[in-house]
C-alpha cells in the first residue's frame, strides 16, 4: 500500500520555498551603460544598441537625445534607468541641465522628476550621475527619497564616494536600494578594461547578483560585445527588470532596510584618484 505522506511533504517544501522568496544561484550580472542621452555620433550609438538587450542603458534626463534613446530602447525590449545628475564634490565641465544640488528644493526635485518621467516613460529605476557631494548629504537624500518614493521604483547607488548615505536614507523611506560593485572603464584603455571584465567574472561567481557600470566609450564598446558573446558557463547577463524588481528576499539593500549597527559602508566603486565626471 502506497504511503500518502510523500506528496504532502514535497508540497510543504515547495510552499516554504515560495514563502521564503525566490533564491538565485551565483552568476547573474546586471550591466548598466551609463551616460546615454548625449549625441555620440551614429557609429558609436549603433555600437551601443548592438549590445545584448539585457544590457540596461542609463539615460541622463534633459539631454538632447534622452527621449529618442528611451524610445529606441523600448523598441528593442531593452530596460533603461534614469541617470540622475547629482552634485559632485569637484565639478568638472559644464553641469547637466537637470542637475540636483544639495540645496535643491523639494519643488525643484519634483519638477526634475516630472520631466524625467516625461522623457523616460518606461524607466525601471534610477542611479546617480556623479553625485559624490549629494551622496554624503542626508538632508538632500531625505528630500530626494520623499520625491522618489511614490514612484515605487528601485535605486542603484553608483558608489562614487566612500561613506555614501544613499542606502541608509533611501532605504529608510522603503526604497529598494542596490549598489554598483564595479566600474569597468575608469581607465580608458583596452587592457585595463579587459582586466576589469575578468574581475567582474570573478565577482559574479561569488555573488547572487553583481552590478557593473560601463560607459559608451569606443574602447569599452569594442570589448563589451565580444565579451558578452563568450560569457563563461555559469554566468549570465540579466535585465534590469529581472535584477532590480525581483530581488532575493535576504538582500537587505534590495529590501530597503538599513544595515545592522556597526556594519561599515562599502568602499566606493570608483578607484581613488580618478574623476567621477562620467560616472
Amino acid at each position: 500500500m502506497t504511503r500518502p505522506h510523500g506528496l504532502p511533504a514535497l508540497l510543504l517544501l515547495l510552499l516554504l520555498g515560495w514563502v521564503g522568496g525566490a533564491s538565485h544561484a551565483a552568476g547573474r550580472i546586471l550591466l548598466i551603460l551609463d551616460d546615454m542621452g548625449h549625441g555620440y555620433g551614429r557609429a558609436r550609438l549603433e555600437s551601443c544598441f548592438a549590445l545584448p538587450p539585457t544590457v540596461a542603458f542609463s539615460i541622463i534626463p534633459g539631454t538632447a537625445q534622452a527621449a529618442r534613446t528611451a524610445a529606441r530602447c523600448t523598441e528593442q525590449g531593452r530596460d533603461y534607468l534614469a541617470h540622475l545628475p547629482w552634485q559632485p564634490l569637484q565639478p568638472e565641465g559644464p553641469p547637466e541641465r537637470l542637475l540636483a544640488r544639495v540645496d535643491t528644493s523639494p519643488e525643484r526635485l519634483a519638477r526634475i522628476l516630472e520631466q524625467t518621467r516625461r522623457e523616460l516613460p518606461a524607466l525601471v529605476g534610477a542611479n546617480n550621475h556623479q553625485g559624490s557631494r549629494a551622496c554624503l548629504d542626508s538632508a538632500f537624500l531625505e528630500r530626494f527619497a520623499l520625491a522618489w518614493q511614490p514612484l515605487g521604483l528601485p535605486f542603484v547607488d553608483s558608489r562614487t564616494v566612500a561613506g555614501s548615505r544613499v542606502p541608509a536614507e533611501l532605504g529608510a523611506a522603503g526604497i529598494a536600494v542596490f549598489e554598483n560593485q564595479l566600474f569597468l572603464d575608469h581607465v580608458d584603455e583596452r587592457g585595463a578594461i579587459a582586466e576589469k571584465l575578468a574581475e567582474l567574472e570573478q565577482l559574479a561567481r561569488r555573488r547572487e547578483l553583481t552590478i557593473a557600470i560601463a560607459h559608451p566609450r569606443p574602447n569599452t564598446l569594442a570589448l563589451l560585445g565580444p565579451w558578452a558573446a563568450r560569457l563563461p558557463a555559469g554566468l549570465e547577463l540579466v535585465s534590469a527588470t529581472a535584477a532590480l524588481l525581483s530581488p532575493p528576499a535576504r538582500d537587505w539593500l534590495a529590501q530597503g532596510r538599513t544595515p545592522w549597527p556597526g556594519v561599515p559602508w562599502s568602499a566606493p566603486a570608483v578607484p581613488a584618484g580618478h574623476s567621477e565626471q562620467e560616472d
